[in-house]
């Protein structure tokens, strides 16, 4: 539902899923990163890219191609 919203570009729905997430996708990076900044780096790209392919989103779980 959540990515539902993201992808008609809601801006809260972004927001929300930032913060469910960030924190241990940060903690997932940084364990992969064995860098903190780097990690930090990772997450806001993650989340750009989100954003920016929100409408490839096919509702089903899936991303269209």
């Amino acid at each position: 539902m959540l990515l539902r919203r993201v992808s008609t570009r809601d801006p809260d729905a972004l927001e929300l899923l930032y913060e469910r997430y960030a924190e241990p996708l940060t903690a997932h990076l940084r364990r992969l990163a064995r860098d903190s900044a780097v990690a930090d780096d990772l997450l806001q790209e993650t989340f750009l890219r989100v954003w920016e392919r929100a409408g490839q989103f096919a509702g089903s779980g899936t991303v269209q191609a």
